[in-house]
């Protein structure tokens, strides 16, 4: 009863606020990547443990809600968002559920001036690899106006012990070099190098 009580609140707070997302249609004055959109994935070496800070992340590709993928290249090369959240999921993950209205206020706040989400499930609630159906279950439940998709391999495990979830991280998209990366949610932190990169 909390959690719903909770998501209804963060809801008509993004509501009320008159909150643009992360729609380019609705945004003005979006930042973009020196020169435009990029052009073409940076090469690697690709970070490859449980310490990415500081490496760039290879172009993994997901499956999403409508049984399509999604790799980061596509949210790259959108060229309007300069920075890519990224947060891990599983449906037995209480953490993780309790994290989504946060991430959904994130979005609805600093959306226009650069910041994309994508959250990633990798498990259900039985602990079954995650499929098309769950990252689109998931999107409907908490109301989430960003990119759900399914891990479906787990290739963000190689980044921490999934037994742990959720994984987050914090990207440049113009470079691919991951800024931060952390288990559970450590607000003040986040929210410190999200306004930071931002303002740049």
């Amino acid at each position: 009863m909390t959690r719903i009580f909770t998501t209804f609140i963060f809801a008509l707070a993004a509501l009320g606020a008159g909150a643009c997302g992360g729609g380019t249609e609705e945004c003005s004055g979006s930042s973009s990547c020196e020169g435009g959109a990029p052009t073409g994935y940076p090469s690697g070496p690709y970070a490859n443990d449980d310490d990415p800070v500081g490496q760039k992340l290879a172009d993994h590709s997901f499956t999403t809600g409508d049984e399509g993928t999604q790799s980061l290249s596509d949210l790259r090369a959108s060229g309007d968002k300069t920075l890519l959240f990224i947060s891990t999921t599983a449906g037995w993950c209480s953490a993780c559920i309790e994290e989504q209205p946060k991430l959904e206020a994130f979005y609805q706040q600093y959306g226009c001036q650069g910041l994309e989400i994508m959250v990633a499930i990798f498990e259900d609630i039985q602990f079954n690899p995650a499929q098309a159906v769950h990252a689109q279950q998931w999107q409907q439940q908490y109301g989430l106006s960003f990119s759900v998709v399914a891990d479906t391999d787990n290739v963000l495990g190689a980044y921490y012990d999934t037994g742990a979830a959720p994984l987050n991280m914090i990207v440049d998209l113009c470079t691919m070099e991951v800024l931060y990366s952390g288990i559970g949610f450590d607000e003040t932190a986040v929210t410190a190098l999200i306004e930071s990169h931002l303002s740049q």
